[in-house]
């Protein structure tokens, strides 16, 4: 990970190693970007971040919820958990491995609706609200014939009223990429009564 923080121009880092099967996580930033370790597991990253721009310290948690059905429970109850703090403003972005409506599906088994409204309860109760995007309407694809493929929005930006009164334009786009079943995230954000600062902070679910 060390050579992509430097091709990315991302001198700073931090890592959380695969377990078993299970993917690891990396947060990194520019150097002139202040960033606190909260806390952290193998489902999340959660950080303060203090930066020149922005009058006010915010937060930011890279979150990777559960694909297996029997513990997705355990990722939203733990969602929770770090939404039980209010205080700051508030981005939460990542692959959760779940859509919020079932028209974020296409192809496949149709999606269990109770499934769908779990996950809706935890943003609900968290207080987090969708950032929206742009480009193709996807962020994951599966299969390469019109029989077998898959689409989902697994992948999205949610955020407190706090952090949208700081960042009003914020926007998020789904990159294209070739490598990967998962589509990148590319966040835009201009600050209030601030010039644009884009692309210094990047999470990825290795």
């Amino acid at each position: 990970m060390e050579l992509v923080h430097q091709r990315c121009g991302f001198t700073q880092g931090f890592e959380v190693s695969a377990v078993g099967s299970k993917d690891g996580l990396c947060l990194a930033w520019k150097e002139d970007i202040q960033v606190r370790l909260r806390s952290f597991s193998s489902s999340f990253i959660d950080v303060q971040i203090c930066c020149s721009d922005v009058s006010v310290d915010w937060r930011f948690t890279g979150f990777y919820g559960s694909s297996y059905e029997s513990n997705k429970v355990d990722s939203w109850n733990e969602l929770r958990k770090l939404g039980l703090d209010k205080k700051l403003p508030w981005l939460v972005c990542g692959n959760f491995n779940e859509i919020l409506y079932v028209y974020e599906k296409r192809g496949g088994l149709p999606r269990d609706k109770q499934c769908i409204e779990r996950f809706r309860s935890a943003l609900k109760d968290c207080e987090l609200f969708g950032l929206g995007y742009s480009a193709c309407w996807y962020s994951w694809e599966k299969g390469n014939l019109v029989e077998n493929n898959i689409r989902e929005r697994l992948d999205r930006g949610v955020a407190n009223v706090k952090w949208m009164e700081c960042f009003p334009t914020v926007s998020i786009q789904h990159l294209n990429h070739s490598h990967f079943d998962h589509y990148p995230l590319l966040i835009h954000s201009t600050i209030q009564s601030a010039h644009v600062r884009p692309n210094f902070f990047k999470f990825e679910a290795l």
